[in-house]
């Protein structure tokens, strides 16, 4: 009898360790499905999670985590491919709750170089990606890209114009904002740095000094590789050569020919040299060539009543500077002038004075899948007003590699990038 009560007892404790451990094996297995599920809404942690949407529907923004609406993404999206048409420009833009504590740089340029941003043969490609949690913006150039867009002004161009937004919330004007002044040096023109605080601090403070001055690099290379090369000469020639003479002549191949390569003041006194030479030749006494009178240089006030209304204006906007010179009573008269080789005014067809540039090319009727753009041009002659206006065709959007499918009467499908790649150029901070 006491042996059945014994066998019962064991059985129920059995029965309730059995239940027990079945009840945190499913409390576990909850937990970590719950885990799994916050983790799926929750951002990406690898970059094959991150949906490439040219791809699938060519459209350039990947916004998997709904941070900003659809009327955005496509507003986003148009100026992406604006911007690539104007300036052949690959950007890519990336919006992502959490990448799980990755680091958000090396995050993006694996995405840069998985997907291929940019042109192959150009690699001019751009990749924005923008994280909440923890905040963070990163730029990813291409290396051609990297050549007009720096890594100084990727991160002035945040600072600026893009964190401002975010810090209210409204990610979708930060982007558009940034966009604008990349499209701007894209285009040719300068970010106005000397105005940016954000380009100076990381200019002085991210930047090492051979990443702000690589040409000090490539000199302080240079100037190694020339002193071992001094340094072995010196002792070869001491210990193979007892001519004190010859010895004299080797090392004088080295004051004449290495060292001025290596120190930079020869050439800056022969920079001053010919300035000099220039000034004096421009400024030294002539002689009328018909009467062999003494001439003299009038002073910039003096000399306007002698020249053109076309010849002030291009004084004026330094296009030319103009000297006159005179005889004593007035009989000869040379105007002679200095042109500006660096600037933006050519000669006008009509008046024929360096005064006429180019006021604008814009993008009148952005050019899509289905249709051409039109593009329009403006020239204006600061001197006699003459303008012209020329209106252009932008060639129709091309896909460069139709990866839709078709059935059942329906086909969709997108392009992909073009293969371009990055070596680690760009900016990534938090806001």
């Amino acid at each position: 009898m006491k042996s059945l009560k014994l066998s019962f007892l064991i059985l129920c404790l059995q029965i309730g360790l059995s239940s027990k451990c079945a009840a945190t094996a499913i409390m576990a297995n909850a937990t970590v499905a719950a885990m799994h599920q916050n983790n799926s809404s929750y951002g990406s942690s690898a970059i094959q999670d991150i949906p490439n949407n040219r791809e699938t529907n060519d459209i350039w923004v990947s916004n998997p985590d709904h941070i900003i609406s659809e009327q955005s993404v496509i507003k986003i999206d148009t100026k992406l491919k604006e911007i690539e048409n104007k300036t052949g420009y690959e950007i890519g833009v990336v919006l992502l709750q959490s990448i799980q504590q990755q680091n958000a740089f090396d995050f993006g340029l694996s995405l840069f170089n998985e997907w291929g941003i940019g042109k192959q043969d150009k690699n001019n490609g751009l990749l924005i990606q923008v994280v909440l949690s923890p905040s963070s913006l990163t730029f990813i150039t291409g290396k051609g890209t990297e050549l007009v867009l720096s890594d100084a002004a990727t991160y002035a161009i945040g600072e600026d114009y893009i964190k401002p937004e975010f810090r209210n919330n409204n990610y979708a004007n930060g982007i558009l904002n940034g966009l604008n002044q990349i499209e701007t040096i894209f285009e040719g023109n300068d970010l106005p740095t000397n105005q940016s605080i954000a380009y100076q601090d990381y200019t002085n403070s991210t930047l090492s000094w051979y990443e702000r001055y690589p040409f000090l690099l490539i000199y302080a290379i240079v100037c190694l590789i020339f002193f071992a090369i001094y340094i072995l000469t010196l002792l070869i020639t001491i210990l193979t050569i007892q001519d004190l003479h010859r010895r004299y002549y080797i090392l004088k191949v080295f004051n004449l020919l290495i060292f001025p390569i290596l120190m930079p003041l020869p050439f800056a006194l022969l920079y001053y040299l010919n300035k000099y030479l220039m000034n004096n030749w421009r400024n030294t006494i002539r002689f009328y060539d018909k009467t062999g009178e003494i001439m003299h240089k009038l002073s910039e006030e003096e000399e306007d009543k002698y020249l053109s209304d076309g010849q002030i204006t291009e004084e004026r906007i330094k296009s030319i500077d103009y000297d006159v010179w005179i005889t004593a009573n007035r009989d000869g008269i040379w105007v002679l002038g200095y042109k500006d080789w660096i600037n933006k005014y050519k000669k006008c067809p009509k008046c024929k004075h360096q005064t006429y540039y180019k006021a604008y090319d814009k993008t009148i009727r952005p050019a899509t899948y289905s249709s051409h753009g039109t593009g329009q041009k403006k020239y204006y002659c600061e001197n006699c007003q003459h303008q012209k206006i020329i209106n252009y065709n932008i060639p129709r959007l091309t896909r460069a590699n139709n990866r839709g499918f078709s059935g059942g009467g329906s086909s969709s499908g997108g392009s992909s990038w073009g293969g371009g790649s990055s070596s680690g150029g760009g900016s990534s901070s938090g806001w």
